[in-house]
């Protein structure tokens, strides 16, 4: 009989062999398989790039994996994350603000199609001039345009490094015309 790996495992085994873009995209995430993963990584310094897109993720697989991302010592490294279509919401947002600041080399964050908030989106913008981030993607996020309306208002009156912030909408109350693409950049 021949023993295949399952997705989750060859992405492990990566973590583990050094690679240096991790991808968990499409393999569903609890806690156990977080803690697996967490623990492979402790063991490699060269991450750059980190993908948990469609990991079915909730706030508590979300909040342990960015604490736990805190303790590898990748952390300095990561240059992209992607953390799309999860079920990631507000109950994530310290986790996330402190991976932020911690994650010094990171460039490019995504958070689409989750279920991130005004306060959530606030609570992460309150800490971009002390990152490097240059592009953030809150797309299809339940964001309302007074919250994207200050959120690029107080980012252009702050010093970041910050040159994208996408907040494209599904929802009805968000009109098209008030977010499609925008971009600090554009409206500052």
């Amino acid at each position: 009989m021949i023993f295949r790996k399952s997705a989750y495992d060859i992405a492990v085994d990566k973590i583990q062999s050094g690679n240096s873009d991790i991808s968990f995209a499409n393999i569903g995430l609890d806690k156990p398989k977080v803690n697996k993963l967490l623990r492979a990584m402790l063991n490699n310094d060269n991450i750059k790039s980190v993908d948990f897109n469609n990991c079915q993720m909730s706030d508590d697989c979300a909040v342990m994996l960015f604490n736990g991302l805190l303790l590898t010592p990748s952390i300095l490294n990561i240059q992209r994350a992607n953390f799309d279509k999860n079920r990631i919401s507000e109950l994530s947002s310290i986790a996330i603000h402190n991976f932020l600041l911690r994650a010094k080399s990171l460039k490019d964050i995504s958070f689409e199609e989750n279920n991130l908030n005004d306060d959530a989106c606030f609570y992460i913008a309150s800490i971009l001039p002390k990152t490097n981030l240059e592009k953030i993607s809150y797309k299809n996020n339940v964001i309302t345009n007074k919250c994207v309306r200050e959120y690029i208002k107080n980012i252009s009156e702050k010093h970041t490094s910050l040159e994208e912030a996408s907040f494209y909408s599904f929802m009805p109350e968000v009109s098209a015309d008030a977010i499609s693409k925008a971009t600090y950049k554009e409206l500052g």
